[in-house]
Order: C-alpha cells, then structure tokens, then sequence
C-alpha cells in the first residue's frame, strides 16, 4: 500500500531567537518563536508523515505545554516519526516541502538542511526536496511577521517489497559486478583547505564537512552509549565551551578551538574527546558488531564504491562502533556516503540478525582532518583502537591505511 499526506506549519517571527530551519541555524535578525526550537519546516514534515500515517499531529506526542519538549531539537520530532514508520512497517519513499518567507534568504542552506532532515528520518538527501518562495508581499509571511511552511510525504508498506527486491536502502548498484579497486598506489589523502568553504549541520552536535578533504567518522550502535551518559557529557562540553568564549554552535568552532592555548586545547581532549572514546571501549550495550558476519556486512559496504565514490584511508569495526577515515571523490558528499552506507548495513544486519528497527545512532561524530600530523594521529588512533580495548581478534575487524599512499 502507498499512502501520501501533507503538512503545514507557521512560526511567529521574535526577537532573541534563533532561526533554526531543517536543523540548520540561518542568519537572520530574528529567531522563530515556538516551545520547542521552532523548527517550521520539521514540523511542517513532521505532520505530513503522521497524517500518511493516520495517526494524531505532532501535537499529540510533543505537546506543547510539557516540559521536556521545552526548546526540543525538532530533528528528534523526525526521529521519532521514522520509527512510527517503521512500527507500521511503512517506509519512507520520499519527502517534497516548500518555505515561504520574505526573508531570510534559505536556499543557499538547502543541502545542509535535506541532509539533517534526511539523516534524521533514514533516508537519502536525495529523496528530500526543498524549495523556498516569498508571498510577494501579502499577508503575515509578506509583512515579514513570520515563515510558513508547506511538506508532502510519500510512504509505503515494507511488504510491497521483496526482501530480495528492497533496493530502497541499498547503495545505488549495490550488486553490480563489477567491484572497484581499493586505493591506488598514487592516490594522495588531503587535508582540510582553510581556503575552500566549509558546510555545517547542528544536530546535538555540530557537524562540518569540505568537499575533497579527509574526514574522521565514528558511528555508534543505538545502545553503545547509554543516554543519561551522553546528555552529561554533551551538557559538560557546551559548558565547557561556553566558559572559554566559545559557542558550541559556531561555524568556526573547529578553528576557533585550534586558536586556544595548548594547555586549553590539552584539557578539552582529556576532558571530552578522551572520555568519548572510553565510553565507547567500555563496549556498553548489545555488541551486535561481535558477530564476525555482522562485520563482514560492514567491511563488504565500505569496500563496494572505495576508489569510484570516495577513498576509504582506514577502518575499524569495533563490538559497538566503528571508526574511519574517507576522502569523497567528485562531487558526492560525506554525509550522502554515511547515509548510503548506513541505511543499506542496517537493513543487512537487521535481516541477518532477524531482527526490526534502529541500529545505528542517527548522529555521528565527524572531524575534518587538518593537516598531516592531524591525518597520522587519526590513523593511529584507528589502527591501536582494539588494543587499547583490549579486544581478542576474533572481535573486530581492521583495514590499516595502505603503505602506498601518500598524505598531501
């Protein structure tokens, strides 16, 4: 069964806020008002998958006077709409929304905000659209009071496919024959360009990404940190911030740290990056990724488009998380990979393990690398991961970085 539905939304412009649109912050001079982060066009899509759905609007499992929804990140308004998707056992064909607003300009923010949006709901960017219009003038949205948005879902019931037909989250040619080659001896890893522009998108944590530069990516299973453990640690590092000057939501915030004394910059890896990384090695949760075929899953994923869609440096597979460093090629994006890659790994081992519902987090974490110090730290970092978790070899799974490659 295929079933459509349609949302729409307004939000009152105000003073002092935020504007916050699909998850990204856009400059403006005024923020939108709402109990939650007044995220109008999440929640614009957020009612058109409930009503595809037959079920209440967002209202109804965020009201609006309860406390804990009080300046909520609307992404998690999506998340929560995917796994009534998945509780129905509908999926998610595609997503179209339109802005209407005088102002701020939102289209030069559209590739972040449809990946937020996309990465919330488990989908691809591509299938989100989004557009933006004015009301020449008319009206609330004309007399610059505030921004409407209109969205329409598209879902379908899992069971139209079948299991060997769900190409839904496969990556694109997933069993094509032929296979590229991993890394070639002349290929050379780059660093981050402070010269080229950056892209960011803010979930719970801030995400940067540079077309052509290296990136550090970890990805944790849904268990793999508990959630009260992750809350203080997120609380602690925007305090943290916060009482050095910094905003934990700045574009710059990656610079603005490396700006910091040594001593500053040695106490946030100690106190965070540091205790991150011990949280994950504790190997909190289930484990599923213990399982070897799990991991051959994961391993096979990363392999298929390593030298034609990006180039994989080094990879590990840990019993709750995984750690790598890939460089996109041509015009595909970090976060359109991990997409791919994670939508299709999920469905794999889910099917494997014959089980339903979330794997992986949504968020990930993802560093730009910086310069060929930075890049050898990462490498190492991935390759004495098990030993420091000291984990037997029958428990992870390691792809070191090519002897043959160079690092610009």
């Amino acid at each position: 069964m295929i079933r459509t539905g349609i949302g729409y939304d307004v939000h009152q412009f105000a003073e002092g806020r935020p504007c916050i649109l699909g998850g990204v912050e856009i400059p403006h001079t005024h923020g939108l008002m709402g109990h939650s982060d007044a995220d109008v066009l999440s929640h614009a899509i957020a009612d058109s998958i409930l009503g595809a759905l037959g079920l209440p609007d967002i209202g109804h499992y965020f009201p609006p006077g309860d406390p804990s929804c009080k300046d909520i990140c609307s992404l998690k308004i999506l998340e929560k709409c995917a796994e009534l998707c998945k509780e129905h056992d509908y999926m998610i064909g595609n997503i179209d929304s339109s802005l209407v607003a005088e102002a701020p300009k939102v289209l030069p923010h559209a590739e972040p905000m449809k990946a937020n949006i996309a990465q919330a709901l488990g989908i691809t960017p591509s299938q989100v659209g989004i557009k933006a219009t004015t009301n020449e003038t008319m009206g609330f949205v004309g007399r610059n009071e505030g921004i409407a948005a209109l969205a329409s879902a598209l879902i379908y019931k899992s069971s139209l496919l079948a299991p060997q037909e769900d190409r839904s989250q496969l990556p694109p040619e997933a069993d094509s024959p032929t296979k590229p080659q991993p890394n070639g001896p002349n290929f050379t890893f780059r660093p981050n360009n402070p010269d080229l522009p950056t892209d960011k998108i803010q979930n719970n944590l801030p995400h940067w990404s540079q077309q052509g530069a290296s990136h550090f990516v970890t990805w944790r299973t849904r268990d793999s940190i508990p959630t009260p453990v992750l809350k203080r640690w997120t609380d602690e590092r925007e305090n943290w911030l916060r009482s050095h000057r910094l905003n934990p939501k700045s574009d710059t915030l990656s610079s603005d740290l490396s700006n910091l004394p040594e001593s500053a910059r040695k106490e946030y890896r100690q106190k965070f990056q540091n205790q991150w990384e011990e949280s994950l090695d504790e190997c909190h949760g289930e484990c599923p990724l213990r399982d070897p075929e799990c991991r051959k899953i994961i391993a096979d994923a990363f392999r298929h488009f390593d030298g034609e869609r990006y180039h994989l440096a080094s990879l590990v597979i840990m019993p709750n998380h995984l750690h790598f460093i890939c460089q996109p090629l041509g015009d595909h994006k970090i976060w359109e990979i991990e997409h791919s890659i994670k939508q299709f790994t999920a469905t794999q081992i889910n099917r494997y393990l014959e089980r339903s519902g979330k794997f992986w987090q949504s968020e990930s974490f993802d560093h730009i690398i910086r310069g060929k110090s930075d890049f050898e730290y990462y490498c190492r970092y991935i390759e004495d991961n098990p030993s420091k978790a000291c984990l037997p070899d029958p428990e992870f799974t390691l792809q070191p970085l090519p002897t043959e490659c160079e690092v610009n």
